[in-house]
Order: C-alpha cells, then sequence, then structure tokens
C-alpha cells in the first residue's frame, strides 16, 4: 500500500457496497467488533477492495493483525494471492510482520492447494 488512505480513498471504493466497505475499513483500521459486525451484515469476506486488489485478509496480514487473520480465516476468507498476485506471506514479509504471524500465514498457504512454486 502506498498511502495509509489507500483503502479508504479513491474512486474506486464508491464501486463497493456500504457493507463490504466497512470490512476493508475494519480489517485496515485494526477494528475487530467492526469487522465482525460487518461481516454479520453481509459482507462478502472475500471481496477485494478495487484499486488495491486487497481482501479482508491481507489487510489484516498487512496491519500485523494476528486475531483478525485468524477470525478471517475461520470465517473462510480464502488463503490465496490478492487482486495484484501478492500472496499474504509476501505482504507479511514486506510489510514486517511478527514472526508468529509470518509463520502462521506460512503454514496456511502450505495447506493451500491453489499455492504454487
Amino acid at each position: 500500500m502506498s498511502d495509509d488512505n489507500s483503502v479508504r480513498t479513491g474512486a474506486g471504493i464508491a464501486q463497493l457496497s456500504a457493507v463490504d466497505s466497512a470490512l476493508l475499513d475494519a480489517a485496515y483500521l485494526c477494528d475487530f467488533e467492526a469487522l465482525k459486525s460487518a461481516l454479520e451484515n453481509g459482507a462478502m469476506i472475500n471481496v477485494a477492495h478495487p484499486e488495491n486488489g486487497m481482501t479482508a485478509l491481507h489487510l489484516a496480514v498487512v496491519r500485523n493483525q494476528r486475531k483478525i487473520v485468524r477470525y478471517l480465516v475461520g470465517q473462510g476468507a480464502e488463503i490465496g494471492p490478492d487482486g495484484f498476485g501478492r500472496w499474504p506471506s509476501l505482504l507479511a514479509a514486506t510489510g514486517g510482520a511478527k514472526p508468529i504471524l509470518m509463520n502462521y500465514v506460512l503454514s496456511l498457504e502450505e495447506k493451500s492447494e491453489d499455492h504454487t512454486e
């Protein structure tokens, strides 16, 4: 992400439903309760931001939010690349994720049938 507001600004965000936008905002803002609420209100768990290609899972990884990542995975979030082909492990590594999150993300990708070398 090029700046701290890339999730919440730009014309692309207008293409999302209000609840999907709320989900991505909550992931970016590390707001666990708002994220849960957005999902309970019908947000699509794998919706990708139209400009940066990230889902809530990718945003939570970038923001080093293991609790949110684990919750999203438990709710059925897909483990795979974002809209620009970046796997969560790449985002974790380039975003300076803590080792515990990095190891968790790597273990998820290892189990993912979509992950290719």
